[in-house]
């Protein structure tokens, strides 16, 4: 059972190495609806599905959900029933009877169906053609899931002072014999944790569930085999690299701040500096330097959202330095902070003490970052490459 995404890479092999062919979707789909028909067959006998219920039940199996319904799925509770997916109705103007709502209903009453179409609206069976020579067959299924399906972060965290939390999808573990899942760190960050839990179903826990894992900066591989059939997370935790961001935006907002808080002591002591245009040179010199961190090409983009709150903090510095360089300008101008709006009220030592202080608690705040950073690495490096792990639970949100 895979994810149903079109960013999906699949390699089937068998035991000699050589190429399995898959079916097509159309084909896929069909073999869910069966399934699913044949569960409600088992635990509703003698229940009458009309043809546009049959023709619904296919839809789900063959469409992909929205993004909505599919974090749902994964982490809300399926029996509140607010799955778009599942309404009747709109299919080409067709209005549902009421038999027919009644019906459904009743179908998504039954705790022994739901966790069947729920399984078949997020995830399809890649079904395989075997050779009938009479041997036994190994198939070997890889695939690839360029995309991380929930980013949980917390205050602490969207600063960077906790490791990001990502969800991944673990559709195999559970139901393949052998199992392992690979997490490789995209560039600019590093792990710094790798498990694996189980959204609670309702189902009795099977004994004692736990799997192997290895986990180092630049990957993390899980190992299972034998766990209780159910919907499975893959939770990591990852940091990024301080010498590529929090490092460089820390030492550029730290001169910047420098600046304008001894600038601003200066011109409250002695009045406007002398030397204008030198000045202003040197502020005009942070917002240049730091854009280059704040817009990097090629970078990858869950690295860019695990920074965007950093970036928004830098780039209020650039701001802020732009706003001192254009006081000055003003002053120099001969067109005093009291004299022109909208600087009415304000007073040139004020912008640069704010400023330089708000620049100044920006680069703590990316020092205290790539501090709890480092510490948050080393534990990996203190940690066995290998170890036996218990599953972890996952309640409903």
């Amino acid at each position: 059972m895979l994810q149903k995404t079109l960013l999906l890479d699949v390699d089937v092999r068998d035991h000699s190495g050589g190429a399995v062919s898959i079916a097509t979707s159309h084909e896929d789909s069909q073999a869910a609806h069966a399934t699913m028909l044949s569960r409600i067959a088992e635990h509703m006998p003698g229940i009458e599905l009309s043809d546009y219920l049959i023709q619904k039940l296919y839809v789900i199996a063959k469409d992909m959900p929205s993004k909505t319904d599919y974090e749902k799925l994964v982490s809300g509770d399926p029996a509140s029933r607010d799955i778009d997916a599942w309404t009747l109705g709109g299919e080409n103007g067709v209005i549902p009877n009421a038999k027919d709502s009644a019906v459904w209903d009743a179908v998504f009453e039954n705790e022994h169906i739901v966790p069947t179409i729920v399984d078949f609206t997020r995830l399809f069976m890649p079904t395989i053609y075997l050779r009938k020579d009479g041997g036994l067959t190994l198939v070997k299924l890889r695939y690839v899931e360029r995309e991380s399906i929930i980013t949980r972060r917390r205050n602490a965290g969207r600063i960077g002072w906790e490791p990001a939390s990502i969800l991944i999808e673990a559709p195999a573990v559970g139901r393949a014999e052998r199992e392992h899942l690979r997490l490789i760190a995209p560039p600019g960050l590093s792990l710094t944790e790798m498990t694996l839990a189980r959204i609670q179903d309702g189902s009795p826990p099977a004994g004692k569930q736990t799997f192997e894992r290895r986990v180092t900066h630049e990957r993390g591989v899980l190992y299972s085999s034998g766990l209780q059939v159910g919907s499975y997370l893959a939770l990591a935790r990852l940091v990024p690299s301080a010498a590529e961001f929090a490092i460089p935006a820390m030492i550029t907002t730290g001169i910047s701040a420098l600046l304008l808080l001894v600038g601003a002591w200066y011109q409250a002591t002695f009045g406007i500096l002398a030397d204008a245009q030198s000045t202003i040179a040197l502020l005009l010199l942070a917002p240049s330097t730091v854009a280059a961190y704040l817009t990097r090409r090629g970078e990858h983009k869950l690295l860019g959202r695990v920074l965007i709150w950093p970036k928004v903090l830098v780039g209020i510095t650039v701001l802020g330095s732009l706003l001192a360089a254009g006081s000055m300008v003003l002053v120099r101008n001969q067109l005093g902070p009291y004299q022109v709006w909208p600087v009415v009220a304000l007073d040139l030592v004020r912008i640069w003490t704010t400023t330089g202080a708000y620049s100044l608690l920006v680069a703590v705040v990316l020092a205290v970052s790539a501090i709890r950073g480092r510490m948050a690495m080393s534990k990996v490096d203190e940690t066995p490459l290998s170890w036996q792990v218990r599953v972890r639970i996952l309640s409903h949100r």
